[in-house]
């Protein structure tokens, strides 16, 4: 019997990619595996029980994954627990560690690449490309082996971090099974969505969501603008923001300053009861399109999601949404508005919005 140390610390209250990449991981592990010992290190603001089985137990572990104490000092703790296997589901290994084998998730390397992307905060930025920037090349060089969750972020990988590719295993995200079977269809009667959403009346309104956190990479700022251009065309046509809105005052001075009032409607999880999954999956269904451009990612949830549910989606011709939505998709230049604004306005004619 094997004792397996998984540290799925980047699980919080909120949901994010890389908790709903962990979450996912374990239940299908705990699926599979009922012999070894796993022993799960979460972040102690993370309440609820993750996996209830005999072969697990959680163990509460102060600070972030990412952070520097955690970096430099938590070796000691994982060392006591004897592991034989130690796995950080973000892109972070402690110093000092003394395990049989290790395996690390590198999820992308935005902090390392686009560090002005993810924070708009110069100092921010340049600490994170620096020193947490060596931390995510010390991981990956130290780890027996690399798990990534694209061919975009393993060439990435390979390039710039040198890690070798007998190492490097490319390992892609799948969809919830709910996606696929559209859980929220039947509760259309009755979804709490059509009671908390206020623009989502009876019939359902004609709307493209946007859907994730608000970080510069995302374009969301290009979203809006290219929205904007398609206004008086599509005069009937809403642009749903749904995500963490850390940058959300931002982004409401330029609908102010666009003048798009109603046209633009936000809903912020940090502000507001979060979506559950089968209200995501609703917004989905009556969606004219998703719109998701970004200017870099390691993967892209949303456009799997939306396109298990029939949703069309709007991504970028770079990085790894080219590669996940594929031919299945309309790919844009995400730094070009016009081309944005013009697959907004074909893709939103082609959708026949459902009742």
């Amino acid at each position: 019997m094997l004792r397996i140390c998984l540290d799925v610390r980047n699980i919080k209250s909120i949901k994010t990619g890389l908790g709903r990449y962990a979450l996912n991981l374990l239940g299908g592990i705990a699926d599979l595996d009922s012999d070894n010992e796993y022993i799960l290190l979460k972040h102690p603001s993370y309440r609820n029980r993750i996996i209830d089985r005999p072969n697990f137990r959680e163990l509460p572990l102060a600070d972030d994954i990412s952070s520097v104490r955690s970096v430099l000092t938590h070796s000691k703790v994982i060392n006591r627990l004897k592991p034989d296997v130690y796995h950080a589901l973000m892109h972070f290994l402690p110093f000092g560690l003394d395990c049989p084998r290790t395996l690390v998730t590198l999820h992308d390397l935005i902090w390392i690449e686009s560090p002005h992307l993810a924070f708009t905060n110069r100092l921010k930025a340049l600490y994170n490309r620096h020193i947490k920037g060596r931390f995510i090349k010390h991981a990956v060089r130290r780890a027996d082996i690399v798990i990534v969750i694209s061919e975009a972020t393993r060439q990435r990988a390979i390039e710039v971090l040198g890690v070798p590719s007998s190492k490097c295993h490319l390992i892609y995200h799948g969809v919830e099974e709910k996606f696929l079977t559209g859980e929220s269809q039947k509760r259309s009667a009755d979804v709490p969505a059509h009671e908390r959403l206020k623009f989502f009346s009876g019939v359902g309104e004609q709307y493209i969501i946007s859907l994730g956190h608000t970080k510069p990479y995302k374009n969301v700022e290009g979203i809006i603008k290219a929205f904007n251009l398609i206004r008086s065309t599509h005069a009937d046509v809403k642009l749903v923001i749904v995500g963490r809105g850390d940058r959300y005052p931002v982004l409401r001075r330029l609908v102010e300053e666009l003048r798009l009032g109603d046209r633009v409607l936000f809903w912020s999880s940090r502000t507001d009861t979060e979506l559950s999954d089968a209200d995501i999956i609703l917004l989905f269904r009556h969606a004219k399109m998703l719109v998701f451009p970004s200017f870099v990612e390691g993967f892209g949830f949303p456009i799997v999601e939306a396109m298990a549910v029939g949703c069309p989606v709007l991504t970028s011709n770079v990085s790894a949404p080219k590669e996940i939505a594929a031919d299945a998709g309309l790919l844009v230049n995400p730094h070009n508005v016009n081309e944005i604004a013009a697959g907004n306005g074909e893709t939103a004619d082609r959708r026949d919005v459902k009742a």
